[in-house]
């Protein structure tokens, strides 16, 4: 959801994320490939879903059978242009789209949704199937894998908080504190309270303001709350949603707001309404909740381990180093530089092709350090482009490391015998 959140954004579009509680934190699977499928249904989605919202819903399914496996069911569902039942018919035919109009209008090969249905049959699951109630009344789109998990599950992987944290459970009081969450969509408020309800948090979902002030005047004294607030709302932001907060700590005294999270997208400060607030950055994760609840309510969760630490900068030789990147896509060329260059280094030359990469390796006054190469690029690839380094004098022991989103050992094990030293997935 990180990588499509911007795209949701910048298109007005709500993206929410709905994962039931019983959903176990480790299974074991393709993550990679799960990724591919799901990219390109939510990418669909955005693109095809002019106003409202697209959302993403995984829940768990028992086997029917004795014996048979629990599975995992994905749905993504959007608010779009929908489709009739003859456009669904012709939707898993490869370069065909819903009608002739769609590639003129949004672009696309017709690729996309075979290439996600292969990869499900690949992993062991059922077929990918589509539905929509009709032209302008959006679609959903579904599939399911099965759900194995390995005999020792360690959720702490799942959630990023360290090697040897179990999942964290709250450890809070189990009365006497609340989390309100406060979102005008039923679908997000319902997904951020199935996220509290995993992590055994006691929670409320309420829409307007008003409700709000209901519930708290309802709570009975010494009860605090916590809210968690949306900066994404039609009929009231979140500022104005504080300020109705300030006004509900004066007309419910009883009732201690103790602190505020606010869901956005970007950090920012408004101290001048709370002393504690934090903001949670979109989409929401467990990771991103338990983290800001434990900053709110200090030790809720009892002792986590320390958040994941920044990036060291290389200095000494390392930081001097000269490295060349390689990739005949220039978005690609630009992250990899920026990564680069927060580790510290900053000597960074690129090429867009195997032929420039070779004219620049060769004028440089000074052999370069370090090669990072694209595999597949037109002409000169990077297999080609290592051999031919390899019998350049100067470069015949400059590590050169290949990048491609192809994940078979057998083309890995190619570029290796051209010379690189390690290939680096995409």
């Amino acid at each position: 959801l990180e990588i499509v959140q911007l795209r949701a954004e910048s298109a007005g579009l709500e993206l929410v994320s709905w994962v039931s509680s019983a959903v176990p934190r480790v299974v074991v699977g393709d993550a990679g490939r799960l990724q591919q499928v799901l990219l390109n249904l939510l990418s669909n989605a955005i693109k095809f879903t002019p106003e409202g919202k697209v959302s993403l819903r995984c829940h768990l399914c028992s086997g029917e059978d004795d014996g048979e496996p629990d599975s995992l069911r994905f749905e993504v569902h959007d608010t779009g242009i929908g489709l009739s039942g003859e456009a669904i018919a012709r939707l898993f035919q490869p370069f065909v789209q819903a009608d002739a109009t769609i590639s003129r209008r949004f672009g696309g090969t017709g690729l996309g949704l075979v290439i996600a249905r292969n990869l499900i049959h690949l992993m062991g699951g059922d077929d990918v199937t589509a539905a929509s109630a009709g032209e302008g009344q959006g679609t959903r789109f579904s599939f399911s894998l099965p759900c194995r998990q390995p005999p020792h599950s360690n959720s702490s992987q799942a959630l990023g908080l360290g090697p040897s944290a179990a999942m964290p459970r709250y450890r809070g009081p189990s009365s006497g504190v609340v989390v309100a969450v406060v979102h005008h969509d039923a679908l997000a408020r319902d997904a951020l309270c199935e996220q509290l309800r995993a992590l055994g948090v006691p929670h409320w979902g309420v829409g307007p303001t008003g409700e709000l002030v209901s519930m708290c005047q309802s709570l009975p004294l010494g009860h605090s709350v916590v809210l968690l607030l949306s900066e994404n709302r039609p009929e009231l932001n979140a500022m104005e949603d504080l300020e109705a907060v300030q006004e509900l700590r004066s007309a419910v005294p009883a009732v201690g707001l103790t602190a505020i999270a606010v869901v956005s997208l970007k950090h920012f400060q408004r101290d001048r309404l709370s002393r504690d607030l934090c903001t949670i950055t979109r989409p929401v994760s467990l990771k991103k909740l338990v983290r800001a609840l434990d900053l709110l309510l200090p030790g809720c969760f009892g002792e986590l381990p320390p958040s994941t630490p920044k990036r060291r900068r290389l200095g000494g030789a390392i930081g001097n180093f000269r490295v060349l990147v390689v990739d005949d896509i220039e978005l690609n060329r630009r992250v990899i530089s920026l990564k680069l260059a927060q580790m510290g280094i900053t000597t960074v030359r690129s090429a867009s092709s195997g032929a420039e990469a070779l004219r620049e390796a060769r004028s440089a006054a000074t052999p370069f350090d370090l090669i990072l190469t694209d595999v597949m690029m037109p002409e000169v690839d990077g297999c080609e482009l290592t051999r031919r380094l390899k019998v350049d004098s100067r470069y015949c022991g400059v590590p050169v490391v290949g990048i491609t989103g192809n994940r078979d050992t057998e083309f890995a094990r190619m570029c290796m015998e051209a010379g690189m030293v390690a290939v680096l997935g995409k």
